[in-house]
């Protein structure tokens, strides 16, 4: 290294300005252009290494410092061919052209290796191109962007006003559900008011019906008190007799006691019939409704001269319903019966009374008489309210049943029978159906 180091440094060898004659003109014409030269070389890598720090962004940017470095060896050799004018330190100059060769030879190298990646980069054409269509899809962005923003400013007008309509479509709601609260509230109070005026009805048709009955009443009511006296005239005599007959008194007091039993149940039955109460729902058996129906309208019958057939089903399921309610419907039936026969001379006056249960679960009864029928024309108006065929009828006895039987989950009807008269027909579900 030492001996290397002392051969750079040597200088046996002649300067360049012999070669040159030491001729003035010529020295200072290699001097100048080649200093001129050296100090344009130093400018160019001086720049790109400023291009360079200033362009971050700049792909390859080290092919700049490389190209830089080469251009400063360059003109390194040119300030050596200065100093060799005057100077014979050959070995330094040529070892600085080494080192630029070499980096010459890097730098040919690096851009042989760089052209294909240089040549697919996009020209200037092409980018200007691209500058323009990215230009151009700014703008269509801003514009979109524009038109977003005018559709949001838009949509939240409309919102604002759909959300005005909304609260006054609410305050509507709100009125309109008061309103119809306040509707039903009436409602509620005139279904009251027209249960209590059924109510009524139904009393003043179950009063005027037992005034109907009054002779068939007082006729029930007479043949129990006319046996208590009978027998308690009887029970005197035994008493009185000598000696007093103990046992046929007793008898008579028995006679007595049993007939007032059912003269009392006669009376009850009819305060039950007639006294103002609310509706008690509760499980019936039909058949005994009919029944007792029946005992009431004895009299009626037997003045009338009308039979009764019952032909009641033994294994008709209860029924939930409210007695009074449920023989005032039956009464008016059996009655309107009675009364279609007043007139029938060349026929039994037969009356049949019957209970089934219909394959949908129902218990059915019906009525059926032997008079003249119904009308054709009749059948649909018999339950209207007001609308009678008997001269005196008040037109509301049907009308209030079949209420009651309709309140009760039911349905009542007529039809003509294939002979004569007519069979009114009503049902009512059975407890444990659907």
């Amino acid at each position: 290294m030492t001996s290397f180091l002392a051969t750079l440094r040597s200088s046996t060898f002649m300067p360049h300005g012999m070669c040159y004659l030491w001729q003035p003109g010529l020295i200072w014409l290699h001097a100048v252009s080649d200093t001129l030269i050296a100090l344009s070389y130093a400018l160019i890598p001086i720049t790109l290494v400023y291009f360079v720090r200033k362009r971050e962004d700049l792909p390859f940017n080290w092919i700049f410092v490389m190209f830089g470095v080469f251009i400063f060896g360059c003109g390194t050799t040119h300030v050596m061919e200065v100093w060799t004018i005057w100077h014979s330190n050959y070995w330094v100059a040529g070892v600085i052209k080494a080192l630029t060769a070499g980096a010459s030879v890097a730098t040919a190298g690096l851009l042989v290796w760089l052209v294909p990646t240089a040549l697919a980069l996009p020209s200037p054409e092409q980018l200007r191109a691209a500058n323009a269509e990215l230009a151009r899809e700014i703008a269509a962005h801003t514009r979109t962007e524009e038109a977003l923003e005018q559709s949001r400013a838009d949509l939240e007008a409309r919102v604002h006003q759909r959300t005005a309509e909304l609260a006054d479509a609410l305050l509507d709601l709100r009125a309109e559900m008061d309103r119809r609260q306040r509707a039903e509230h009436e409602r509620q109070a005139a279904e009251k008011a027209l249960r209590l005026a059924h109510a009524e009805l139904a009393h003043v048709v179950r009063v005027t019906t037992m005034g109907e009955l009054a002779a068939s009443i007082a006729h029930e009511v007479n043949q129990p008190l006319t046996a208590v006296i009978t027998n308690a005239n009887a029970c005197l005599r035994w008493m009185a007799a000598s000696p007093p007959n103990l046992a046929e008194s007793r008898d008579s007091v028995s006679r007595i006691l049993r007939d007032a039993d059912r003269a009392s149940e006669v009376i009850r039955r009819i305060r039950g019939l007639l006294k103002k109460t609310q509706p008690q729902v509760v499980p019936q058996d039909l058949n005994d409704l009919i029944r007792e129906v029946l005992v009431l309208v004895e009299g009626s019958l037997e003045r009338n001269h009308v039979e009764t057939d019952l032909e009641l089903t033994p294994h008709a399921p209860p029924v939930f319903g409210d007695r009074v309610q449920l023989q005032q419907v039956v009464l008016n039936l059996v009655m309107n019966g009675i009364e279609a026969m007043t007139h029938v001379s060349d026929r039994p006056r037969r009356l049949v009374i019957s209970s089934t249960l219909t394959a949908s679960g129902q218990v059915e009864a019906r009525v059926s008489d032997a008079g003249t029928g119904v009308a054709a024309t009749d059948l649909t108006r018999l339950f209207d309210p007001f609308f009678t065929t008997k001269p005196t009828g008040m037109g509301m006895g049907l009308s209030v049943s079949r209420s009651i039987v309709e309140s009760h989950g039911g349905r009542l009807w007529a039809s003509n029978n294939a002979g004569p008269g007519a069979t009114f027909h009503f049902t009512l579900p059975a407890i444990g159906t659907s």
